[in-house]
């Protein structure tokens, strides 16, 4: 340990009271030539508040030239300072301040004319004078500042020293002047390698940043705002300014990855998981427990449990794991199997020691009973879970294990349970495929009463995944039992008559797929079109983006298909369709996406801001942040509705034998004036281009009707009447 020196002892005198010594070692040190040590400064100070003014003033006044002649700008400024208020008449003390600040801060840009401009134009008073002074030298141009007032992060684009006053460029706000005097008060300097600052002066470099190492950036983020945000709020930093919208998921599951392996981060779970900057590294055995502490219930936990599978070493935390979701397990009903076994499968996984408080679910014995198996796998949603189980199925019944895993499909499962039996029996081959196949033809049957099973296989055979043929029913067949079942899945759900009826719905599209119908339609007879095509887009569960895919293929390989004679007694436009060109239909879903991705989004933080004030009874905000939710969801749900029914129009395929979408009718008026009225969607209106929808009082009047007919349209502000001269294709005209 390297020895005091003069003004450190002196300093521990003065802090001991002991003034005379104080003042001996100073002028020791005075002699010595060592009087530059700022430690005499601090020693003066504490010797002011004790009462030693005057002691203090003279040491000072002695130490002070020789600082000057020594060219200790930075030195002589502080003893300065400090003389101006125990000396202030002292005559030229003013003029020496400032030729110290002259010295101190001679790498400033402008510090010549900052020190010349308050030499002349500022405070009298010495002790104002260095204060001035010191405010004016906290700052310089191009440096980032927050305001402490609340108007956040800015640039000073230039610091005025003729009138004394900075100015900052803040978000929205630029050009804020503030005056030097008190600049130091409502400004607060931002290191220039801050999150903040590199935002406002060097965006790009953060940029970089969030390609190359986005855990960086995050904790960057973190520990400008007190080491800890959420991870909507880490979002709304970064997005747009930083990350685009669309990259914000490759961004942030990078991100995530790197910092659950950073011992001084801790990450949350969730869709808003808390992140906070940890003061102690921890091993990830102990992030992984404190997680699973955290989460809310038992589904979270598991899900936190297989999220760190086998990366959990120490026997003590994996008991202290499985402890926590055993007591959390200890609410699953016992005749919950599924989810018995889903903890069981969670703990084993992650190596939890066998009894470690693990809930009573013997796996052996539940993969050994048929109905128990059946159970489990129709229950367990985590496909890695699912495997295992299966693989415990096949050992306990090696003779028979084909038949027990089948029966997943004549009952409600989750998702890909089904898939994960195909696949088994698939890659088993023999007698397990073959009973694969009888099994799937039993839940395809008319008596069969599982529509998500039966939709699924009809998805299979219709697709080509599973081969047709016996013991299957024709596919035309299937088909039309499956169309059936989605038909009657769209008016339950629409309704509301079924609480499955969504994910029947959901599943059968999945199934139902328009590169499955069209692969099942080019394996089909010629003579079979015109049935087989009405039959798939007149379904109301397929939604309109299918049918039009399917519309398109047929018209392209069997155009006679679309106009079979008895279509001529359909409707024009089929009930329960909106009938759009393809322009059209993607203005309504640009329309929809900006509904759904911006301004229901912003309407959240709205709310989110209004509830954080408290108070909910008297926030105005709140209300109206409240009301333009009920607004903007209800609209989600009519335009999601609308575009579920959509049927975009093949403009190259309508005829001109009558008006209909996307014909131009030329009419002429009962006065003999002319006009031509374009027929498209509702989507499509445009007036001044003479385009009109087919709802419209006129669009109504003229469908279906052909050149030469007498036309009467009621529009509000009366009848109108006129003729159809003729009728035109559209062609590849761009609507």
């Amino acid at each position: 340990m390297s020895a005091m020196t003069r003004g450190e002892r002196a300093l521990a005198a003065a802090e001991a009271g002991n003034a005379a010594a104080a003042e001996d070692l100073w002028l020791e040190a005075l002699t010595a030539g060592e009087a530059a040590d700022p430690a005499f400064a601090s020693a003066a100070k504490i010797l002011v508040t004790r009462g030693e003014k005057e002691r203090a003033a003279v040491l000072l006044g002695m130490t002070a030239p020789l600082l000057e002649s020594a060219g200790r700008g930075r030195e002589t400024f502080e003893v300065l300072s400090i003389l101006a208020r125990l000396t202030p008449a002292e005559p030229g003390l003013r003029d020496r301040i400032a030729s110290a600040a002259a010295v101190a801060w001679r790498e400033h840009p402008q510090a010549r004319e900052i020190v010349e401009t308050l030499r002349l134009e500022g405070p009298p008073e010495p002790g104002e004078l260095a204060e001035a002074l010191r405010a004016a030298f906290a700052f310089a141009s191009g440096d980032v500042v927050r305001h402490n007032g609340g108007w956040g992060v800015g640039r000073i684009s230039r610091l005025d020293a003729r009138r004394l006053q900075i100015v900052v460029d803040f978000p929205g706000a630029s050009g804020r002047a503030f005056p030097l005097r008190t600049a130091g008060g409502l400004l607060s300097r931002v290191p220039p390698d801050a999150f903040d600052a590199l935002a406002v002066a060097a965006p790009e470099k953060l940029r970089e940043e969030a390609a190359r190492e986005p855990a960086n950036l995050v904790k960057r983020l973190l520990r400008d705002r007190g080491g800890k945000a959420t991870l909507r709020e880490v979002k709304g930093e970064l997005v747009p300014r930083l990350v685009a919208d669309g990259d914000w998921t490759r961004f942030w599951g990078a991100a995530r990855k790197a910092l659950q392996a950073d011992p001084f981060v801790e990450v949350g779970s969730g869709a808003n998981a808390p992140l906070a900057m940890r003061e102690r590294p921890v091993t990830r055995g102990e992030d992984v427990l404190a997680r699973v502490r955290r989460a809310a219930d038992l589904a979270d936990k598991l899900r936190e449990v297989r999220a760190s599978r086998r990366e959990v070493t120490e026997p003590a935390l994996l008991a202290a794991i499985a402890a926590e979701v055993a007591t959390e397990a200890a609410g699953v009903a016992a005749s919950d199997r599924a989810g018995r076994a889903a903890v069981a499968l969670a703990l084993e996984e992650v190596g939890a020691p066998a009894g470690a408080g693990a809930p009573p679910a013997d796996l052996a014995a539940l993969a050994a009973d048929p109905a128990a198996a059946t159970e489990v796998l129709s229950g367990l949603s985590d496909p890695a879970h699912r495997s295992a189980f299966l693989g415990r199925v096949r050992a306990a019944r090696p003779a028979d294990w084909g038949e027990v895993v089948c029966g997943v499909l004549q009952r409600p499962s989750v998702p890909g349970a089904y898939e994960a039996v195909a696949e088994a029996c698939r890659s088993a081959g023999g007698l397990a495929w073959d009973l694969f196949r009888t099994a799937a033809a039993r839940a395809a049957a008319p008596s069969a009463r599982v529509p998500a099973a039966t939709l699924w296989i009809a998805g299979e055979v219709i697709g080509g995944r599973v081969p047709a043929g016996p013991p299957f029913p024709d596919e035309a067949d299937l088909l039309a039992r499956a169309l059936e079942l989605l038909t009657h899945a769209s008016a339950d759900a629409e309704w509301g008559r079924d609480a499955q009826a969504k994910e029947v719905l959901r599943r059968g599209r999945e199934a139902l797929s328009a590169d499955s119908l069209i692969a099942f339609l080019e394996r089909r007879a010629a003579e079979e079109m015109p049935r087989l095509s009405h039959a798939v887009l007149g379904c109301r569960g397929l939604t309109g983006r299918v049918k039009a895919e399917v519309e398109r293929w047929v018209a392209r390989h069997h155009p006679d298909a679309l106009v079979a004679p008895s279509l001529e007694e359909e409707p024009i436009v089929p009930p329960g369709t909106i009938v759009v060109s393809a322009a059209g239909f993607a203005k309504r879903q640009a329309e929809f996406a900006q509904l759904m991705n911006v301004e229901i989004p912003k309407n959240q933080v709205e709310l989110g801001e209004a509830i954080a004030k408290g108070d909910l009874a008297e926030n105005a905000e709140y209300d109206a942040a409240r009301e333009r939710q009920r607004i903007l969801l209800a609209r989600a749900g009519e335009m999601k509705a609308e575009l579920e029914k959509v049927h975009v129009l093949d403009l190259a395929s309508v005829k001109a034998d009558r008006a209909q979408p996307g014909t131009r009718v030329l009419v002429l008026g009962a006065g003999g004036e002319r006009e031509a009225y374009t027929l498209l969607g509702p989507w499509d209106v445009d007036v001044a281009r003479g385009i009109i929808s087919y709802l419209s009082p006129i669009g109504k009047a003229l469908l279906g009707r052909q050149a030469g007919d007498d036309v009467r349209a009621r529009l509000p502000e009366g009848e109108r009447s006129f003729r159809i001269e003729a009728i035109e294709t559209l062609g590849g005209e761009n609507a």
